[in-house]
C-alpha cells in the first residue's frame, strides 16, 4: 500500500507541476511550432521572428489562438511527467534498496543517471502518440489545405485514415533523444542540490 501511494503522489505532483508550467509554455510552444511549419511548407502566415509571430498570433486569433489545443497539451504533458516522475522514483528505491547509494539514500552518479535515462525513455515513448497529435492540432490553423480538421478527434480520425497507425510513433527516437538528456541533468542537479542543503 505504501508503494502504491508513494506512486500515486510521484505521479500527482508530475502533473501538478506540469499543470502550473503550461500556462507558460504552451504560448510558447505555439509560436515554435508555428515557426517551425512556416520554414518547412508554405502557410497562409509568415513571420520575421518570436515576438512577431506572438503577436500576429495573438492579434488575429487572440488568446485563445496562443492556448490552442490547451487540453490536448495537458494529454500530453501531464502524463509524460506524471509517469516520468512514478517510474523515477520507482528506479530511484530499487536501486537504494539494491546499494548503489552512499548510505544516506542519495544514489551514485551512475545509479542517478540510469534512474534518469530509464524514466525519460518511458515516459517519452508512451507518450508520443498523444505528442504528435497535439502538434498536429496546434499547427492546424496555420495550414488549414494540409491539416484539414480543427480538433483532437478529427486530427485522430485524419491521422489514422491518411497516414496509419505507424505515424503515431513519428518522431519518437529524436523525442526521447530529446527529453532523456535534459530531464536526466535536471533531475541529477535537483538531486544534488537536496542532498547539499541537508548535510
Amino acid at each position: 500500500a505504501c508503494l502504491s501511494t508513494s506512486a500515486g503522489g510521484s505521479f500527482a505532483a508530475g502533473v501538478c507541476a506540469q499543470l502550473c508550467g503550461s500556462t507558460v509554455w504552451v504560448p510558447l510552444d505555439i509560436v515554435k511550432q508555428r515557426l517551425q511549419l512556416g520554414r518547412q511548407v508554405h502557410t497562409e502566415q509568415s513571420f520575421s521572428g518570436s515576438l512577431d509571430a506572438f503577436r500576429c498570433i495573438l492579434h488575429q486569433e487572440g488568446v485563445r489562438g496562443l492556448y490552442r489545443g490547451f487540453l490536448v497539451n495537458q494529454a500530453v504533458w501531464a502524463p509524460f511527467n506524471g509517469c516520468y516522475f512514478m517510474i523515477y522514483e520507482k528506479s530511484k528505491r530499487l536501486c537504494i534498496d539494491a546499494g548503489y547509494e552512499d548510505g544516506h539514500d542519495n544514489l551514485e552518479p551512475a545509479a542517478q543517471v540510469c534512474c534518469g535515462g530509464s524514466a525519460g525513455i518511458i515516459a517519452a515513448t508512451l507518450t508520443n502518440p498523444l505528442d504528435v497529435l497535439k502538434t498536429r492540432v496546434q499547427v492546424a490553423r496555420a495550414s488549414p489545405e494540409m491539416f484539414p480538421y480543427t480538433g483532437a478527434l478529427q486530427a485522430a480520425r485524419h491521422l489514422l485514415e491518411h497516414e496509419g497507425a505507424v505515424a503515431w510513433m513519428d518522431g519518437a527516437v529524436a523525442r526521447v533523444m530529446w527529453l532523456t538528456p535534459r530531464l536526466t541533468i535536471v533531475v541529477a542537479v535537483y538531486e544534488n542540490i537536496k542532498s547539499w542543503s541537508k548535510s
